[in-house]
């Protein structure tokens, strides 16, 4: 179950990253940028509850190991997934 979590985190933050633009920008600070950029990942994941539509692990689809999963984010670094039936922390 803990190689379940830190898929979903992995996926999640994966997600999030690729939503964000990249800069070729000579006078581009990423130090300053890196600060901003995380708090705006962990709100967005700490937002609501988060769902796994799709997910492919490297030779076949496996979205059906997370139906009925909702996840949440804590603010204190800990996730939550819930199925109706189990809460795992």
């Amino acid at each position: 179950m803990k190689n379940f979590i830190k898929k979903i985190i992995l996926i999640l933050f994966l997600s999030a990253s690729i939503s964000c633009s990249t800069s070729n920008d000579s006078n581009d600070d990423s130090s300053s940028n890196n600060s901003a950029d995380t708090t705006q990942i962990e709100n967005a994941a700490q937002s609501g509850t988060w769902r796994i539509t799709y997910y492919y692990d490297s030779d076949h689809e496996e979205t059906n190991n997370f139906t009925g999963y909702n996840f949440t984010f804590n603010s204190d670094g800990s996730l939550i997934a819930e199925n109706g039936n189990s809460t795992v922390t």
